[in-house]
């Protein structure tokens, strides 16, 4: 006899009934996602950077850093060591030529000028009373030259007297003895005279001249205190921007310590820094790229420090346009210093995936929006250009970025947005 079937039952057998039906749904479902899985991720436009394949010249370069730097920029710095009494600007302040920075402390200052100034008008009232006690003493001796010649003269007259009376018979040997002998004597005393002020007139010339070189001296010290002084009320040389002022009001500088620093923030250079193993790869005039964000901007060149230091050599680029927009002082930037140029090769667009000279994995395009690992080999590059040496051809699709940055897939697809 047949018993009927418990509402309990007819559950169970009817779910047994849809498990056996969705199981095979349920298995194709995962292979299919198995499939998809293996085949490759799917990213977006947005995620990618594609590149062609291209034929034509490079620009090859060697990597440094860069600091952009005002083309003009004065450091002042303290004339003397004193106090900052006050500052009459601000960083950032725009001023013209002789605008009053900072005025310092410098009462000690003052009275060591006044004091070597007073030392200067003692030192020309000396050098007046020197001048004329030599004067006298000259003087005194020019007559008694003048006197001496006199002298000279009348014994020379009454010699010449002794003689004619002798030829005539009224006078005597003797008496023209003497007579010559008074002249001759006179005469030796009138060159010594003449020889005495001429001495004379040689050390009150060496006199001079050594007075002069003291008042030269002092001169010089007392210019050289007023500068200080002017100084001391630090001006702006030239039309600028502040862009460093120690503001510390009441604190002591040192002679020589940084005050001020004036800019002209309206032309710039780069200070560049290259690594020591591509120093051969600079020269004065080479080209250089110089990579601000996105910009570019061409210069040269200008020089180059001769020392290394740190492992790294340094050198200044001047631009070809030295007031762009892009530039900002003490911004960093990326250049490229020229040093060759490779015609018809092989080149795709630099990226984050070029470290230099190697083989590398690169997706390249297989078919629309689908991509795979390929292995290639590179060789220089520029900023915006890497040789291809191996592994492309021209007109190939390829993506500027790093594997790692899709976690090295084999197959990735791009969908289109």
């Amino acid at each position: 006899m047949d018993r009927e079937i418990s509402k309990e039952a007819k559950r169970k057998r009817r779910l047994r009934m849809a498990l056996s039906v969705a199981a095979p749904v349920l298995v194709l479902a995962g292979v299919a996602a198995a499939l998809i899985f293996t085949g490759g991720k799917t990213y977006n436009e947005s995620d990618v950077t594609p590149g062609i394949v291209k034929r034509g010249s490079i620009e090859t370069a060697a990597v440094a850093s860069g600091l952009i730097v005002p083309v003009y920029e004065e450091i002042m710095v303290s004339p003397v060591t004193s106090v900052i009494m006050e500052a009459c600007v601000r960083e950032g302040d725009v001023v013209e030529a002789g605008t009053a920075l900072l005025v310092l402390d410098t009462y000690s200052e003052r009275v060591a000028y006044e004091k070597l100034s007073d030392e200067r008008s003692i030192k020309i009232s000396e050098e007046e009373r020197g001048r004329l006690g030599e004067s006298t003493e000259r003087g005194s001796l020019e007559m008694k030259i003048k006197s001496k010649e006199i002298q000279t003269e009348r014994l020379r007259v009454e010699m010449e007297n002794e003689r004619k009376l002798d030829s005539i018979g009224s006078g005597t040997g003797d008496r023209i003895r003497q007579a010559e002998l008074a002249w001759r004597i006179s005469r030796l005393e009138l060159d010594q005279l003449r020889s005495q002020l001429d001495n004379l007139r040689k050390t009150h010339r060496a006199s001079a001249e050594g007075r002069n070189l003291e008042r030269s001296i002092l001169d010089k010290n007392l210019a050289q205190m007023r500068r200080t002084l002017d100084n001391a009320r630090v001006t702006a040389p030239r039309r600028g921007t502040v862009t460093y002022l120690n503001t510390k009001i009441g604190s002591t500088v040192s002679q020589g310590e940084k005050i001020a620093v004036i800019s002209d923030l309206s032309r710039f250079r780069i200070e560049g820094e290259m690594p020591e193993a591509d120093a051969d790869k600079l020269g004065i005039g080479a080209a250089v790229n110089v990579r601000i964000g996105r910009a570019l901007i061409r210069g040269r060149v200008a020089n180059i420090v001769p020392l290394a230091s740190g492992g790294v050599v340094r050198f200044t680029v001047t631009l070809d346009n030295d007031a762009d927009s892009h530039l900002r002082s003490g911004r960093r930037c990326e250049l490229g210093v020229v040093h060759d140029s490779i015609p018809d090769v092989l080149y795709i667009p630099n990226g984050n995936y070029y470290k230099g000279k190697g083989q590398y994995l690169m997706y390249v395009g297989t078919e629309e929006n689908e991509y795979e690992l390929r292995t290639v080999k590179l060789g220089d590059s520029s900023f915006d250009a890497v040789e291809v040496v191996a592994g492309l051809e021209e007109g190939e699709r390829i993506l500027a970025d790093d594997p790692k940055d899709f976690k090295n897939s084999r197959h990735i697809k791009i969908k289109n947005k």
